[in-house]
Order: C-alpha cells, then sequence, then structure tokens
C-alpha cells in the first residue's frame, strides 16, 4: 500500500510539473510571437544584432508612412515667442508673493470651492451681439489643448483651471508661454477654481523664447488623490463668459471649422425669435489616434466611412453622446463651411433619457450640480434631468461638430482602477438620486423623463 501511495504522489507530482511545463511554454510562445512581430514590423531588434538597415514589407513601397500620433500644441514647435504677451493678466503672478486676490464662492454650492475670475481678461468687448462664448475647463496637464482650441474657434474663450496649491504655478506658467506665442489668446479669460483649503501658490515662470510646452509631471492634484470637480469648472467658466450665447464644453472637445460665425449667422437670420427653452446640440465624434482632427463635416464624413470616426464614446457609453436623427446626420452632406442649420428638434425623454448632449445655450439653462465629481461618471446627467422636467427642446444642429483630441476610446481598466471608481461613482449615484427627488418636487414627475 505504502509503494502505491508513493507512487500516487510521484504522479501528482509529475501531472503538476506537465502542467506548469505547459503554462511556461505557452508563455514563451506568446512572447516569441510578439518579438517576431516587433521583428518583422519594426525591424528594430533584428537590425541592431545584424548591423543591417530594417527589413521592408513587401507593400513598403505601396504604401506611405504612417502619420504621427496627435500631440497637442505640436504647432507651436517651430515658433518663437513674441517680446510682449497678447493677454492681459489682472494680477501680478510673476512671484511666489500671493497678490491680494478677488475671490468668490462657486456659483451653485460656494461651499468647498473658491473661484478667482478674470486672471486674465479678454482683450475685446464681446458683451454686445449674439456671438457664443466657448467655455471650457482645464488642469496644467492638458493646457495645451486651450493652444488647440483658440486656433480652432472664432469667438471669446473662458476657461476655468482646478489649481490647488503649486499647481497654480504650473497652469500660470503654460498660459504665460501660450500668451506670448499666440496672438488668438486676446480673445481668451481665465478664472482659477481651487479648493478653500488649497489656496493657488505662484511661483517665477523664467524666460522661454521656444513656444512647445513642456510635458507636466505629476500634479498637486494627482499626488493628494484629489477629485476634479468638473461641474464646479464648467459653472465658473460660464460665469465668466459676456456674450448672449454660451458653449460649455471639454478642453479635449475641438469645434469643426467656422462653427461660431456660422452659428452667428443663422440664429441672426431667425430675427426677433424668442428662445425661450430651447438649446442648440452640437454632435461630438472622435477620429483614430493617427488621423487629423476634421475641419469639415465632408472630411468628418469620409472619415466615418474609412471606419475612422465613430460618435462620441461608442464603445464606452453608447448612449451617451448617440444623439437623435444622427444616421439622419451622416446621411447629408457637406452644405459648406460654417453652413449651420437645424437638422431637427428633439426633447431628452426617452428613449434617450441617458443622454449627456454638449449645446450651445445661455445663462438663463440650469448649472451643473457641483456636489458630483468627473471620477463619478454621468457628471451632467442631473442637468439633463431637470431640462427634461422643464420641457426643454433640444435643436440639433447639422454642419457645426466637436471632435474629440485624436484616439477612439474603448473600454479597458484593471480591477484596480476599476474599484477605484466604483467608489466615486456610488458617491455620484447618491448626490443624483438626491438631487432628482428634489427636482421632482420643484417641476413635479414626468413619466418620459426616466430616471435609470
Amino acid at each position: 500500500m505504502a509503494q502505491i501511495k508513493l507512487y500516487q504522489i510521484r504522479l501528482s507530482r509529475l501531472k503538476c510539473f506537465a502542467v506548469m511545463l505547459g503554462v511556461i511554454t505557452i508563455v514563451v510562445l506568446l512572447q516569441l510571437s510578439a518579438l517576431c512581430k516587433l521583428v518583422w514590423f519594426r525591424g528594430t531588434l533584428f537590425c541592431w544584432l545584424r548591423g543591417a538597415d530594417p527589413p521592408l514589407r513587401r507593400d513598403a513601397g505601396l504604401r506611405p508612412p504612417r502619420p504621427a500620433k496627435f500631440r497637442p500644441g505640436a504647432f507651436l514647435r517651430n515658433r518663437t515667442a513674441d517680446d510682449h504677451p497678447h493677454c492681459r493678466f489682472r494680477y501680478d503672478l510673476s512671484s511666489s508673493a500671493t497678490p491680494e486676490l478677488n475671490v468668490s464662492l462657486s456659483p451653485e454650492l460656494g461651499d468647498r470651492y473658491r473661484v478667482v475670475y478674470n486672471v486674465i481678461e479678454s482683450g475685446a468687448a464681446w458683451g454686445d451681439g449674439d456671438r457664443v462664448t466657448l467655455c471650457s475647463h482645464v488642469t496644467p496637464e492638458f493646457a495645451a489643448h486651450v493652444a488647440e482650441l483658440v486656433t480652432r474657434w472664432e469667438g471669446p474663450l473662458s476657461i476655468a483651471a482646478f489649481v490647488p496649491d503649486r499647481d497654480a504655478a504650473d497652469l500660470v506658467c503654460a498660459f504665460r508661454t501660450m500668451c506670448r506665442c499666440l496672438e488668438d489668446m486676446s480673445r481668451v479669460s481665465l478664472h482659477l477654481v481651487f479648493p478653500k483649503d488649497a489656496p493657488p501658490k505662484f511661483a517665477p515662470c523664467g524666460r522661454r523664447d521656444g513656444c512647445l510646452l513642456r510635458r507636466q509631471g505629476l500634479t498637486f492634484r494627482a499626488r493628494n488623490k484629489m477629485t476634479y470637480p468638473v461641474n464646479v469648472a464648467r459653472n465658473a467658466a460660464r460665469f465668466g463668459a459676456f456674450t448672449r450665447f454660451i458653449l460649455v464644453s471639454d478642453v479635449e472637445l475641438y469645434p469643426s471649422g467656422g462653427l461660431e460665425s456660422g452659428f452667428v449667422r443663422w440664429i441672426t437670420k431667425l430675427g426677433s425669435w424668442e428662445l425661450g427653452r430651447v438649446v442648440f446640440v452640437v454632435p461630438v465624434f472622435e477620429v483614430d489616434e493617427r488621423s487629423p482632427v476634421p475641419g469639415t463635416k465632408s472630411r468628418l464624413l469620409a472619415l466615418h466611412q474609412e471606419e475612422r470616426a465613430v460618435y462620441f464614446h461608442k464603445w464606452i457609453c453608447a448612449h451617451c453622446q448617440k444623439f437623435p436623427g444622427i444616421e439622419k446626420w451622416l446621411k447629408r452632406p457637406d452644405a459648406g463651411y460654417g453652413v449651420v442649420q437645424a437638422l431637427l428638434i428633439s426633447k431628452r425623454e426617452y428613449p434617450f433619457h441617458r443622454w449627456e448632449p454638449i449645446f450651445i445655450g445661455t445663462h438663463a439653462d440650469p448649472l451643473y450640480s457641483e456636489s458630483l465629481t468627473w471620477e463619478g461618471r454621468q457628471d451632467k446627467m442631473t442637468q439633463m434631468h431637470l431640462m427634461c422636467l422643464m420641457s426643454y427642446r433640444f435643436v440639433i444642429l447639422d454642419g457645426a461638430f466637436l471632435t474629440h483630441s485624436p484616439g477612439i476610446k474603448r473600454k479597458f481598466e484593471s480591477g484596480i482602477e476599476r474599484r477605484l471608481k466604483l467608489q466615486y461613482e456610488h458617491q455620484n449615484y447618491l448626490q443624483y438620486n438626491r438631487i432628482v427627488k428634489e427636482a421632482s418636487k420643484e417641476y413635479g414627475v414626468n413619466e418620459k423623463c426616466r430616471i435609470h
């Protein structure tokens, strides 16, 4: 019996060894496969070993080289900074001494966050006429996207920056560089948003003749694991705008060519039409990482036909940006550069009750809920639900669109990332339910305005 048991033990160990050997073999084969691809397509390792030129693919002479990945602000690389800035700074932020700032409460709640408006003041008076201010928000590591916006947007821009502690110094220095390199920065107003217990700190920027922005290191916000109060920044950017119309958007969303002037021409033709509770939806798309940002609808449609462009967040949140009439929009040809017109009028009701459109509106529209964070996702849902209860009409614009900075987003999260996000999503979920209940008490219940 003892010999039989010993034999069984040895057999069991042999099986375990065989399984381990099989796993190791598979891993090695996968690594070799990846290495072969690297050698074949890149040729780097193979050529280094042989001291030869990289191997050519059979079709190398037929295909052009792949375009480089998009980098925001890369067009500034060969520019030289001007001697004098094109921006008008309201405060002296050139030293480590913090000047006396005119600090305001955040627009909606006014509890945890503070705002300093017009740290940079727009150099033109935009209060007259039916112009549109592009209202956006930023953190230091995304500052280069502002350079992309000012070259694409014809009207004024109101930018709110979340800058706790030393992040303010990094952000201001980035803006100083852009202000010396881009004449269009004269149309920008900058507002600083920060927690009341982490006021902004400034520092000398140093003289730079180059225009390409330095890549930012780890921010104060990231090091201290601070959530991003995206809706505080959105509201602050709104409050910093003085035109009749406003487009609240994200800094990585680039407008199509002639969007602002085209909308102004179109809305002016409508005459003395009272808007009431109506907003104008600007469709949002995204393109792959090696495609140029389309400036016209014809170019966007071509990329869509080549399956290099999709509506925004198609693979992450299918309902978030899929707007009513999207099929009709994609079938209608380009009417011309800067030609903006209405496609259809809709409401944010079932089956579009999870839709989070980006739109041109006015200061009369509901604010964004400041208790929601960016990390908790779906941060515009409460505003949208409220607009549904208020019977807002949503005019889908044709000929106008936004494109996310190149790179199509897809779902991919590690287990750790997912667990971290779940806690923020739960917090947003609780706040969402509270706000929706309060809205129902004020405006009543509409079965078409579904909550979930």
